[in-house]
């Protein structure tokens, strides 16, 4: 039985390029770690978000929401929701059957500027569909303390 499942990538920046292509810059891996103190505030910040299900899921609407360290766990920071006619079958091959895997998608760029993180803590991307909760990526934020100026000459 398939369950809905998928993955986020964190990163700077993401550019459209030829041939239907995307460039990630500036991804990061497990964690991000700021120069100063908190709060601190990232000139842009991108979240890449994969999310399939089987094409029998639900008939209900898709919640993406993405928490930021220090937030509510009823109240994201970010929230869209998209109806079950957004998320298309990913089949794009004319020659697979739409009865291959069954499974559609969604890949949903989440673009913010001046993202301001108050504390350290998780960054986490969660779907919501129903009753059903699908992790899809958490990213730790920390910070690294400035080295104290040098010492008058």
């Amino acid at each position: 039985m398939l369950v809905p499942y998928g993955m986020s990538i964190f990163c700077d920046d993401l550019r459209p390029e030829e041939g239907g292509k995307i460039s990630f810059m500036g991804v990061y891996r497990t964690d991000i770690i700021l120069n100063g103190e908190f709060p601190s505030t990232l000139p842009k910040f991108v979240i890449y978000v994969f999310y399939f299900e089987p094409k029998d899921c639900a008939d209900e609407e898709l919640t993406i929401k993405i928490f930021l360290p220090g937030d509510d766990p009823e109240k994201p920071s970010f929230e869209t929701k998209l109806p079950k006619d957004f998320r298309q079958h990913t089949a794009t091959n004319p020659n697979i059957g739409d009865d291959e895997e069954g499974i559609r998608g969604l890949h949903l760029p989440v673009v913010m500027g001046n993202l301001v993180l108050k504390q350290k803590g998780w960054i986490m991307v969660r779907a919501v569909c129903g009753k059903v909760t699908t992790k899809l990526g958490t990213l730790w934020v920390d910070h690294k303390s400035l080295p104290p100026p040098p010492p008058p000459q």
